[in-house]
C-alpha cells in the first residue's frame, strides 16, 4: 500500500514521518496556522524537512500538512514518537530528583 509523502531531493517522505516531526518540534503541541504568511511558511516547512524538493513541492502542499497535522492535533490524534516520549520521562524523572 502507497501512503502519500512529501518529496526529497533523495525519495518521498511519508506523511506520518513528517507528522512525527512536526510533533516533535512542537511537543504534541499546535503548529503553526496554514493560514500564516508564504515566507513564514515556508521558513517552518525547511526547519521540519530541509530536504524537500522545493520543485515539486507547492505552498500549498505546506499548507495541507500543515493543516492536516492541526487537525489532528485538535482531535487528539497526535502523540511523540514513542522514542521521544521515553526522553521526555527520563528528563522530568530526573528534574524531580534534583
Amino acid at each position: 500500500m502507497n501512503e502519500i509523502g512529501i518529496y526529497t531531493f533523495e525519495d518521498t517522505k511519508p506523511l506520518s514521518e513528517i507528522f512525527d516531526i512536526i510533533a516533535k518540534k512542537e511537543n504534541a503541541k499546535q503548529g503553526i496556522s496554514h493560514k500564516a504568511d508564504k515566507e513564514e511558511l515556508i521558513k517552518y516547512f525547511e526547519e521540519i524537512l530541509p530536504n524537500y524538493d522545493v520543485e515539486r513541492v507547492y505552498i500549498s502542499d505546506i499548507k495541507k500538512v500543515i493543516q492536516w497535522y492541526n487537525a489532528l492535533q485538535t482531535a487528539d490524534l497526535i502523540e511523540l514518537p514513542q522514542a521521544e516520549k521515553k526522553t521526555t520521562r527520563k528528563k522530568a524523572t530526573a528534574e524531580k530528583e534534583n
